[in-house]
């Protein structure tokens, strides 16, 4: 018997919402490491059936309404040397940046 359909649906609705969201074209049909292709971005869409971590959403709110974008930088520390990463709200990115499309000509 196959099993996974629900989720791989899952996931697939997940990635076509994403595009239309954020702009760009759903390309992952074959589970590449690219499933959004915009303009600037190459986007792994990864869903999750549970809320944020509170870390992150406590310190994204404590910013909110700033005037500036929002981000928090997470950086994990190993013998290797540091690898950072930066977490931005969705809405907060489309509001500066805006949808990732092709300049209107």
């Amino acid at each position: 018997a196959r099993t996974g359909g629900t989720a791989r649906a899952y996931g697939n609705r997940a990635e076509l919402d994403a595009a239309r969201s954020y702009g760009g074209t759903k390309v992952g049909h074959f589970g590449g490491p690219v499933d959004v292709r915009g303009k600037d971005f190459d986007t792994q869409v990864r869903t999750k059936r549970r809320k944020p971590p509170v870390e992150w959403t406590a310190a994204l709110n404590a910013m909110a309404g700033g005037t500036r974008c929002p981000r928090m930088l997470l950086r994990y520390v190993f013998p290797a040397g540091p690898e950072d990463w930066f977490i931005f709200r969705a809405s907060d990115f489309l509001d500066w940046f805006g949808r990732d499309e092709p300049d209107e000509r």
